[in-house]
């Protein structure tokens, strides 16, 4: 039993490494462009990503995006937040840049504020991507994505650039 317990944590000891080498994380600035029955919001967003690599060229990726400057729209302020999981393919082009495409699903919540009153509504939709990166330094890289989603009544497009 106790050569069973070594061996494990053993193992576990040289994997949690491994395993480290293939996390990423981020943080960026968003621009969401969101449109509904000719009604368009812009607010702006700082969003937090982190990631695992698969393999070199296959990664699963999380995304949270928070509203820091809302849009004004007919005198109330326009917020939306989203959180959305993705799989990403990329496809080296040098040994610093490469491009990407990316498919998911996200949650968003939307948020009007007018005179003291709120409202609020959310809805999730299927997501699809693509970008490019280029890489600064051997652990850090500047990367940009457009990312669409269709929900509901609501047409939306995040321009996302950051490190």
């Amino acid at each position: 039993m106790k050569m069973l317990l070594i061996a494990a944590t053993v193992s576990l000891g040289t994997a949690l490494p491994a395993l480290a080498q293939d996390l990423y994380a981020g943080g960026a600035l968003t621009i969401i462009q969101a449109e509904d029955s000719g009604i368009e919001a812009d607010p702006i967003n700082v969003t937090a990503l982190a990631g695992y690599r698969i393999t070199p060229t296959i990664s699963a990726e999380g995304e949270f995006s928070v509203t820091v400057s809302p849009d004004e729209i007919e005198g109330g302020d326009v917020s939306i937040s989203y959180v959305g999981l993705f799989a990403r393919a990329s496809l080296p082009i040098s040994p610093q840049m490469s491009a990407h495409a990316r498919i998911g699903y996200i949650n968003g919540e939307a948020e009007f504020s007018i005179e003291g009153e709120s409202f609020t509504s959310d809805d999730g939709s299927v997501a699809f991507g693509f970008g490019g990166e280029f890489a600064l330094a051997p652990a850090y890289a500047f990367r940009a994505d457009v990312t669409f989603g269709e929900f509901d009544t609501t047409d939306s497009t995040a321009l996302t650039a950051g490190v």
